[in-house]
């Protein structure tokens, strides 16, 4: 077994985790905060809102963690809070339940770039059609969680969806802290400038590249609509009716069939496409998924809303391998964690100043009408990014 194969693996390998861990997490979780939680669609946008802060303050710093020390064990740290913040959510309490998207926070910015620059660096060239294996095999593990929360929630209990999510994302921490190698440190024992002087040439690699520039910009647009949609999505289905069946099912089977659809779209998305067409891409992408966050806010039918929903939720996965090839491809290597933790942070820049922006839309108007609105800031998002000049 060569190095390569190993580490192209591994990378792969986390992706399918990832997406089973939170898929089966997100689901079980946003159906309990509804049925049993009995949270309110402002409360649903204010965890989220808190959420998003503490990945705004955490992200860069600990980008510059992991390219400062270890993207090794940046990622293990990250497992280890996803794993805590995951059991954390088996409480109904809102304040408990605050906490436990803290903790998930912080452990989804210690992990959020450090897989990316650990095997660039660690392959040693660009990995654009790696990014696209990895995005599939995240979309099969979120398809196996979706099958599996569903099928527990249903069959026995929510809870017991959410503590396996738990031991599978300690029981990953562990496993990486085993095989995985790091035989590239780019800033070992490189004392010189320390952290902030990390995060300056982060910075300044973010901002060298126009193209990164306007990535970036539809990001932060992004950012700024989805909050309301991944927040709102299953008030809005059972406040039209999904079927009479329960809600951790018939939602489940949605997404299940979004993310089918995404396997098959990210298996057509060629390498050589996502470099020429690039932005141009991107802009597509997020135009589709404000097509379907517009059907999902103002659909009449609970069926109509569905097939918005899972329009969003394909377009959706679909743009974020082409944003971060794109970002990555640019990124030093020295900075790399760093650079990718700041397109982490113009999302989680977004979703702060969106988040409670649509919750006052949703307390003054309706539901449907601030994720109609979280639709049409992805339709700007994507005119910025399709606009984006290539350097």
């Amino acid at each position: 077994m060569s190095d390569e194969w190993r580490t192209e693996r591994i990378f792969i390998a986390l992706g399918g985790l990832f997406g089973f861990a939170m898929s089966a997490f997100g689901l079980a979780a946003t159906v309990a905060w509804v049925t049993e939680a009995a949270l309110s669609p402002t409360q649903l946008i204010a965890m989220g809102a808190v959420m998003e802060v503490v990945i705004l303050l955490t992200e860069v710093p600990t980008g510059v963690v992991a390219d400062r020390y270890s993207r090794k064990w940046a990622i293990v740290i990250g497992w280890v809070l996803f794993g805590i913040g995951i059991a954390g959510s088996l409480s109904t309490s809102f304040t408990v339940l605050l906490a436990a998207q803290v903790i998930w926070g912080v452990g989804f910015t210690f992990q959020s770039g450090a897989p990316t620059a650990w095997v660039t660096d660690q392959l040693g060239r660009d990995i654009d059609g790696l990014l696209v294996r990895q995005a599939r095999a995240r979309t099969a593990g979120v398809i196996a969680g979706t099958l599996t929360a569903a099928g527990l929630g249903w069959v026995f209990d929510l809870r017991i969806a959410l503590a396996g999510a738990a031991m599978i994302a300690l029981a990953t921490a562990a496993l990486i802290a085993i095989v995985m190698p790091e035989r590239i440190r780019p800033n070992a024992g490189d004392d010189n400038g320390g952290p902030w002087r990390l995060a300056l040439e982060g910075w300044r690699a973010t901002a060298a590249h126009r193209s990164v520039r306007f990535v970036m910009a539809a990001v932060f647009l992004a950012g700024f609509g989805s909050e309301v949609i991944d927040r709102l999505f299953v008030f809005q289905l059972v406040d039209l009716g999904i079927p009479t069946v329960e809600p951790v099912v018939a939602v489940g089977a949605l997404g299940l069939i979004g993310h089918g659809v995404t396997w098959l779209a990210l298996g057509r998305l060629r390498p050589d496409e996502s470099d020429r067409l690039g932005t141009r891409s991107l802009g597509a992408g997020l135009g589709l998924t404000a097509v379907g966050g517009l059907l999902l806010g103002l659909a009449p039918s609970a069926w109509i809303a569905a097939g918005g929903f899972m329009l969003y939720v394909t377009a959706r996965q679909t743009v974020r391998p082409i944003e971060i090839a794109v970002v990555n491809r640019h990124a030093p290597s020295e900075v790399r964690a760093t650079v990718l933790s700041f397109h982490g942070q113009a999302d989680a820049f977004g979703q702060v100043l969106g988040g409670p922006a649509m919750a006052a839309v949703a307390f003054a108007t309706t539901a449907s009408t601030a994720i109609a609105l979280g639709a049409v800031v992805f339709l700007i998002a994507g005119a910025v990014a399709a606009r984006a000049p290539i350097d």
